[in-house]
């Protein structure tokens, strides 16, 4: 039988959320693309740290195919290294691919977040 996951407010979240690890490089960084499907979905982003330095993270859709200039701005969050996911407001999604682009200036670092 599959697990379904229920929002706070009891609605179905969509099968096709992703979420991942990442090792800051200390300069702007792209994540691989991944297929989200159509409905109610948010960026989720966090640095673990000690709350010195601030990122900024924004979830693309892929226009065209392949990524680039076209590419549709999603949701952004900006917070600081605190260990913790900071999650934007529910957004409605077309299905697709989306991918994540972070800076944060300190190299060595582990990033996680998603889309869910």
């Amino acid at each position: 039988m599959a697990a379904i996951a229920l929002s706070a407010t009891g609605e179905a979240l969509a099968a096709s959320n992703w979420q991942d690890t990442w090792k800051t490089k200390g300069h702007k960084q792209v994540t691989a693309a991944h297929h989200v499907s159509k409905g109610k979905h948010f960026l989720h982003f966090g640095i673990k740290g000690n709350g010195r330095h601030k990122y900024t993270a924004k979830a693309y859709r892929v226009v065209g195919g392949k990524g680039g200039s076209n590419d549709v701005l999603m949701q952004t969050v900006k917070d600081r290294d605190l260990n913790r996911s900071k999650m934007a407001n529910w957004k409605k999604y077309p299905a697709g691919s989306y991918y994540i682009v972070f800076s944060y200036s300190v190299k060595g670092k582990k990033a996680f977040g998603g889309i869910q």
